[in-house]
C-alpha cells in the first residue's frame, strides 16, 4: 500500500528542510549558520500554523514588572498583539506570546542546558491582567494562569542515548545529564529533534490545576494515550502539577508531522481561551535607576 498524501508530504517537508540546512537554500543566509536555521524553523511555522498567530523570528519577551527574557529564537504571537510596531524591533510583551522556541545545532547536554537557561525565564514572566476584566469563565481564568510554551528545537543529535538520557531528565530532574534540577518546576513543554524524535511534556489526565491549559490535557495527544510505538511515560510531579510524556520517534513516526499538528492545536486552544481582546494589558512600566 502506498503511503497517504499527507505523511508523503511531511516526508518532503522534513527532505527539504534537511537541505535547507545544507545549501541555504532560498534563506539567501550562508549554509548551517544559525541564521540560516532560524529563519527555516520560522517559514515553517508561518507556513502551517493557523493564520491568527504571528511568527515572529528574535525577540526579547518583557512583561510590566520589569521582567525580561534573553533573546529568543522564534515567537509566535496572538492576532491580539498591541504595540505591533515594537516587533519589528523584537520587542515582544508577554501578554502576546503563544510560544517562544529556542533553535540550536546539535542536541547535547551543553545546548540543552543552554536551551533551557533561556527559556526558564521565559516561564518566570508575569502576565499584568485587569482584575476588573475577568469575566469569572474557566477559560478566562486558564489564560490569566497560562504561561506561553517554550520548545527546544534541534537540528540534530549525537546518539540515540542522548534521547533516552534527555527522557529520563524530564522525568527525573536529578537525572545526571548535567542540567540543573532547578530547571525541573519550568521544563520545557516540547523537545523536538529533525528527523529523530518529539518528547511533548502534557498535564496528566486528573490534573485540575488550571495552569498552561492543565485541567484540560491536549485532547490531540491524548488520542495517543494507547496507541502502540507512543512511549508514554508517567505521570511525574512536575511542581507546577501532575504531567506525563509522549515520545514519538522516527522511523514509526514523522516527528516534525505530529510536533506541527500539536503545536497548531495548542494555537488554537490558547485563542479559544482568549476572553475578550481587551482583557489583558501592558502598563508602562515606571523609570527606574
Amino acid at each position: 500500500m502506498s503511503a497517504s498524501p499527507f505523511r508523503s508530504y511531511f516526508e518532503n517537508l522534513e527532505q527539504l528542510l534537511t537541505a535547507g540546512v545544507a545549501f541555504g537554500g532560498s534563506t539567501g543566509q550562508e549554509p548551517d549558520s544559525s541564521k540560516n536555521r532560524e529563519i527555516l524553523v520560522t517559514s515553517t511555522l508561518k507556513w502551517h500554523l493557523p493564520p491568527r498567530v504571528q511568527v515572529v523570528q528574535g525577540g526579547i519577551l518583557t512583561d510590566s514588572f520589569a521582567g525580561s527574557s534573553h533573546q529568543v529564537d522564534v515567537v509566535v504571537c496572538n492576532q491580539f498583539s498591541f504595540l505591533g510596531g515594537a516587533l519589528e524591533y523584537g520587542i515582544i510583551p508577554v501578554e502576546a506570546v503563544v510560544a517562544a522556541i529556542e533553535v540550536k545545532t546539535t542536541l547535547s547536554n551543553r545546548s540543552l542546558d543552554k536551551a533551557f537557561r533561556q527559556l526558564d525565564l521565559v516561564k518566570q514572566l508575569k502576565k499584568n491582567i485587569s482584575a476588573t476584566r475577568y469575566d469569572g469563565s474557566e477559560d478566562s481564568l486558564r489564560f490569566r494562569t497560562r504561561r506561553p510554551l517554550t520548545i527546544a528545537w534541534f537540528w540534530q543529535t549525537t546518539s540515540g542515548q542522548q534521547i533516552e538520557a534527555v527522557a529520563d531528565w524530564l522525568t527525573d530532574p536529578l537525572a545526571k545529564i548535567s542540567i540543573e534540577p532547578a530547571f525541573a518546576n519550568n521544563r520545557p513543554n516540547a523537545i523536538y529533534v529533525h528527523g529523530g524524535f518529539l518528547l511533548v511534556v502534557d498535564p496528566e489526565p486528573t490534573e485540575r490545576t488550571p495552569d498552561e491549559g492543565a485541567g484540560r490535557p491536549n485532547p490531540f495527544l491524548l488520542e495517543f494515550k494507547d496507541v502502540p510505538g507512543v512511549m508514554r511515560r508517567g505521570p511525574f510531579h512536575a511542581g507546577r502539577g501532575s504531567r506525563v510524556i509522549y515520545h514519538f520517534e522516527a522511523p514509526e513516526w514523522r516527528p516534525l508531522e505530529v510536533f506541527l499538528m500539536w503545536l497548531s492545536n495548542e494555537v488554537n486552544r490558547y485563542l479559544w481561551e482568549l476572553p475578550n481582546a481587551a482583557a489583558y494589558v501592558t502598563v508602562p512600566t515606571a523609570n527606574r535607576k
